[in-house]
């Protein structure tokens, strides 16, 4: 912590001790665990938006050729989520590939 006058100043690591546990706990690991799966999620959403703006298509005519709700197509371009299933679909309609990596 850093005190400039009145005001304390706290890092991001000090709020994530204070807040969910220090490093190295339970709780800290599955947060951190959670945090990335996430991050993951918004990277993959990005990536596919990317390609169809590429590709000059809009959201609807591709939910529309993979058979989904256009409001399925956007939670997954913005990282909410989405199954293997849509994915994959996703993904073929774009004419890409998906490759799947288990660690």
């Amino acid at each position: 912590m850093e005190k400039i006058g009145d005001m304390k100043f706290y890092t991001f690591e000090e709020v994530l001790d204070e807040q969910i546990g220090e490093e190295g706990t339970p709780e800290r690991t599955l947060f951190e665990k959670e945090a990335k799966a996430k991050i993951d999620e918004y990277r993959l959403g990005e990536k596919l938006r990317k390609e169809r703006e590429a590709q000059c298509i809009t959201a609807s005519q591709l939910a529309e050729r993979v058979g989904v709700r256009r409001s399925q197509l956007t939670r997954l371009e913005n990282g909410n989520g989405g199954s293997v299933s849509l994915l994959s679909k996703v993904c073929n309609a774009l004419g890409i590939r998906l490759d799947v990596a288990m660690a």
